[in-house]
Formats: structure tokens, sequence, C-alpha cells
């Protein structure tokens, strides 16, 4: 291989590497900033002395002083930050620094310590709590900003011999409820069914202006994670409408009518070519004028082959009027099934919180599929994985950068609030002992717990750094 096309490769690598980088370096300050200022506004709010409010671990990059004595810092070790109080043991919030009878008057003020046990667990709650506003917001202003995209939960094509299919599900349907939980959007479907496969759903379908009842139990499917690994979902074996699905009316005596074409059937395919939207028929109707069309369509729940002999299309006709004009079929748009929402800003926020709480659940439910052998404990990722899905954000969907950093703030808030010693939710356990027990803990077994939550965290580190180790040597180094 010629020298420079090995310094090309290397340097391809490099670039790659670097941006994973960077992007992770960004995301996860901006995610640990809001995280630990939670953390600081409480803590002042209830007269805490702050000595110091960190950005990464280590050695200081650069700093300053604010006027009370807040030593603000920017350090070398990007993977995480803390506020240290003024009688803090370490960054861990782990004990005393010295004994309530050593200090001043003035230091016992600003002591974290000496604070009462809601002050002091208002000030843990407040970073993962932080998380979660941040995420809302976030979440709330992209709504604003891009709107939303609603297609409605109407069944477009059902696949022979999946869950939907046996269920008695057809082409046209409209899915209403799904155990007992509203249905709005065909997203609300694939979100209701993602983590529930195995297990028997009760739905609510709209057919022909009647409800009716069915059962359906969503089939597990392994699908790419898009980052090199396999994620498990549940599937019922339905596509969401396409642009232009449903026939609302064959013209008598057209060449739809006679190849047997009929109302309410869903184009799926044409001369093999899939009809995804407008375009796709107009290309497909264009391409061969006057020659049959290889019409695959869906019906009552099933798949029908057609043929129609199409005469010559006039051109520049849109893809209704091609539809109507030489095949004699009137379409019920399938661009009625979605609709464009511009929320304000108080559903806007509603969204935000909806959004939030998916993530949450999803996460919750993920963790405890874990536990009872559902899902595989390889999809368990962690620096490594978060620094690649932030590349592929940066280059491939830039303008999506904020919703993935919300993302990313959710989970940071949702682990700190696990209850593993040194991280928020092991305080917070503490606490709560405390208030049973109205005394706290020993020093003693609290040391010890920390070394165990030291343990179990560094543990879990190293677990997703092996489960994460094709994407250094696959994806940043080129090896394989």
């Amino acid at each position: 291989m010629p020298v420079f096309a090995v310094l090309a490769d290397i340097a391809s690598t490099m670039g790659a590497l670097t941006i994973a980088v960077l992007a992770f370096v960004f995301v996860l300050s901006v995610v640990v900033f809001v995280h630990e200022m939670g953390h600081f506004l409480v803590a002042r709010w209830c007269g805490v002395n702050v000595q110091a409010f960190s950005i990464g671990f280590g050695k200081e990059i650069f700093g300053f002083r604010d006027r009370k004595g807040t030593r603000w810092r920017v350090a070398w070790i990007p993977l995480g930050g803390y506020v240290k109080f003024m009688d803090d043991e370490d960054a861990t919030s782990a004990g005393a620094s010295k004994s309530e009878a050593d200090m001043t008057p003035q230091e016992r003020a600003g002591a974290f310590h000496l604070k009462p046990l809601w002050q002091r667990a208002a000030v843990v709650l407040a970073g993962p709590m932080a998380n979660f506003i941040f995420a809302i917001i976030v979440f709330a202003i992209m709504f604003m900003i891009f709107g939303m995209r609603m297609t409605e939960p109407r069944v477009g094509d059902v696949m022979p011999g999946k869950p939907a299919a046996l269920a008695g599900l057809q082409s046209g349907d409209l899915i209403r409820e799904i155990d007992g939980e509203s249905i709005s959007s065909f997203n609300d479907i694939q979100r209701a069914v993602r983590m529930q496969f195995d297990r028997p759903l009760g739905l609510v379908v709209e057919r022909d202006g009647q409800r009716m009842a069915m059962t359906i139990t969503p089939f597990k499917d392994s699908a790419d994670d898009g980052l090199g690994g396999k994620m498990t979902r549940g599937l019922i074996g339905i596509q969401a409408p396409l642009t232009i699905p449903h026939v609302g009316e064959v013209l008598p005596g057209s060449p739809a009518a006679a190849a047997g074409l009929q109302a309410r059937d869903i184009l799926i395919s044409v001369n093999g070519a899939r009809m995804e939207n407008a375009a796709a028929f107009e290309a497909a109707l264009t391409k061969a004028p006057g020659e049959p069309l290889a019409m695959v369509v869906g019906r009552a729940g099933e798949r029908v082959d057609v043929t129609v002999d199409a005469p010559r299309a006039p051109s520049g006709t849109t893809a209704v009027d091609l539809g109507r004009s030489a095949l004699g079929i009137v379409f019920r748009s399938g661009e009625s099934n979605v609709r464009r929402i511009e929320p304000g800003p108080l559903q806007s926020l509603g969204l935000g919180v909806r959004e939030t709480g998916y993530v949450i659940a999803t996460t919750l439910g993920y963790i405890r599929d874990i536990f009872v052998g559902r899902q595989d404990a390889q999809q368990i990722g962690g620096v490594v994985r978060i620094a690649e899905a932030t590349r592929q954000v940066v280059n491939l969907r830039p303008e999506m950068l904020p919703q993935f950093i919300a993302l990313i703030s959710v989970s940071i808030g949702l682990i700190n609030l696990f209850p593993i010693p040194l991280l928020d939710g092991g305080h917070l356990v503490f606490y709560a002992i405390e208030a049973v027990r109205r005394r706290p803990l020993s020093e003693s077994v609290q040391e010890i717990a920390h070394r165990f939550g030291l343990a179990v965290v560094m543990a879990l580190m190293v677990f997703a750094l092996w489960n994460d180790k094709h994407i250094v040597i696959q994806r940043w180094l080129g090896i394989g």
C-alpha cells in the first residue's frame, strides 16, 4: 500500500477517534455541570459553605474563585465532577473532615454534615433532579423549535404469520388502546410493545367505526443497535401506513377494477419497488409506461398479488392524478394519517415531561429484564459507547445533539439515584436509615459501605468497557 494511503488511513482513524473524544467530553461536561449545579444551588440555599465546584478530576487546568470563596475549576480527567463542601473528607462527601468541637461557630454554620437531615437529603437529591429538569426543558425546546410529525396509529401492512395477523388485525385498523393506555400515534404502539415481548397485551381496535377487543403477544426480535451490538425488542408484525397507502375507491370499468383491486387495499409495492411515498408511486408508473404493473397489496391482513394493465400515463401529473387517470384508483391519501403538531410552551413542557418519563421507564424496564434473563447484559455500555453514539450524532444529525444530551442527562440522573454507596442514591439510603434510627450509621460502617460501593462502580465500569471493546477495535482503530 502506498505510504500516502497509509497516512490517509491513519489520519482518518485518528480523525474519527478525535471527534468521538471531543464530542464525548463536550456532552459529558454539559451533563456533569447540570448535575453538580443542582447540588451547588441547593447547598448555597441551605447555607452550606461550598469549597470547590469541579468539572473533571485530577489536576486543575484552569479555574477561578468567586466572592464567596468557592473555587470553580476544570480538571484534566473529564469523567465526572464534584461539589466539595467545607467539611467534606473528600469529593464524595463521605464524611466530615473534622469534628464539630474543632470547628469555629462560622464553620459549624456552613458545615454540610451538621445541617438538618432534610436539608442534606435535599442537597443530594438536587443533582439527579437537575438532570431530569434539564432534560425536560431541552425536550420541550426541541418540540417548540421542530414541532412533531405524528402518524395516526393505523395499521398499514400486516406481516403474514406474525402476532398481529394471528390476532386478527387488518390493514386500516386503528389501534386505540394497549393494555389500558391510550394510543394517539404509531410511535405510541412501538413504545408500548418494545419491552413487552412474550407477554399478552390487551388491544382496543377500531374497524369501520366499531371498536373491538383482542389480545396479542409480541414476539422477541434482535436488531442492530447502531453501535455494533444487538438490542432485544418486542414486535407485533405491523408497519405504519405509507404516504399513499389506502385505495379509497376503484372506478368502475377501470384497469384497477379489471385487475381486482378493492377499496381499503394497501399498496405495498409496485414492480418490486416499495411504495414508501408519493415519489415512489410516480416513479413506478412512469418508469415503464403502458406496461403491466405487478402490485402487492395488503387486504384483510393478507398479501395479495395483483397485475394491472396500465395505459400510458400523462406526464407531469401528480401521484394522485396518475392513480385516477391511469389506473382508476381514488386514493385515500396516507398524508391524512400524518399530521404536524406545533405545540405551544405548555404543551411542549408536558411533552418534555412525558419524554423524560419514557426514558426513565424504559431504562428501569431494561435493568429489570437483565436480572430476570429477558435482556442480554451485553447491552450495558459505558463511556466508550456514549462517545461513539455522540460521534454518530455529530456526524449524521448534529441538529439532534441537544436531544441526545438530554437523553444522557436523564440516564446520568437515574444512575446516580441507584442505591449504591458512593452515588447519590447511596447517600439517600444512609439518610433514610438515619431518619428511622434517629442517629446516623457509624463512621466505620459508612466507610465499609463506601468501599463496597467503589468496588461495585469500578466493576460495572470494567464490564461496560469489555462490552464496548469492539467499538474501539473495529470503529476507532479500524482493526477487523
